[in-house]
């Protein structure tokens, strides 16, 4: 009698290396500011870069350059891209705010729909960290941003001020479907005429749809 002998060769299970996974590096240099990378759509995203605001000398109702210098611009700047994204979210909280407009006149309906009835105040903090007020464009440009981060926030922010937990990785899975739903995608399924098999009919209870049905046929009510 033959005997066959099988040896199992022990396999060690691969380690997760986490920080190496190509969606990790891409946010990792999204949330430093500092290098250049390819986004996930394949589009070369360009470094930040402070920028220095030197023509708000008189023409700025703030005065930004006299209560925040070059040196204390460069400071915030790199304080703000050596936060990750939670703590950006609470830097926003600190030094923006939303404010309603008043005494606006609307004289168009359509006006009435397009014009927005709330402005942002802006912040930044001054030598010692004193809290002090800028224009927008002395906000943005220290940071280098656009007015669509702050304006996501602000919209998104709960009633406390405080940003909302990011819903990353937390998207919706079918089951969560609620029985209504379901059972109304059951009934319009069983709604679509069907026919029995016409070659193996007595050995399938399997059924079909005629090879007529298209689109158009299943959105029309049926009969």
């Amino acid at each position: 009698m033959l005997t066959v002998t099988l040896k199992l060769k022990a396999f060690r299970k691969r380690s997760r290396h986490e920080n190496n996974w190509k969606n990790n590096k891409r946010k990792r240099l999204t949330q430093s500011g500092q290098e250049q990378y390819i986004d996930s759509k394949g589009t070369q995203q360009r470094a930040q870069k402070l920028h220095f605001r030197q023509h708000c000398h008189g023409k700025c109702i703030f005065k930004c350059t006299k209560k925040i210098g070059q040196s204390r611009q460069q400071i915030i700047f790199e304080h703000f891209w050596s936060l990750p994204d939670a703590e950006k979210a609470h830097f926003y909280a600190q030094t923006t705010t939303v404010c309603d407009k008043k005494g606006t006149r609307v004289t168009d309906s359509i006006t009435a729909v397009t014009r927005r009835h709330y402005f942002f105040k802006y912040y930044l903090f001054a030598e010692n960290n004193v809290k002090v007020t800028v224009c927008k464009a002395f906000y943005l440009s220290t940071l280098d941003i656009s007015q669509t981060r702050v304006a996501y926030f602000n919209s998104n922010k709960k009633q406390s001020g405080l940003p909302r937990e990011s819903q990353k990785g937390r998207h919706r899975v079918i089951s969560d479907l609620s029985k209504q739903l379901k059972d109304n995608i059951r009934n319009h399924i069983n709604s679509i005429p069907r026919i029995a098999s016409h070659y193996c009919r007595a050995r399938t209870k399997k059924e079909y749809v005629e090879g007529n049905l298209n689109l158009s046929r299943l959105s029309m009510p049926c009969m």
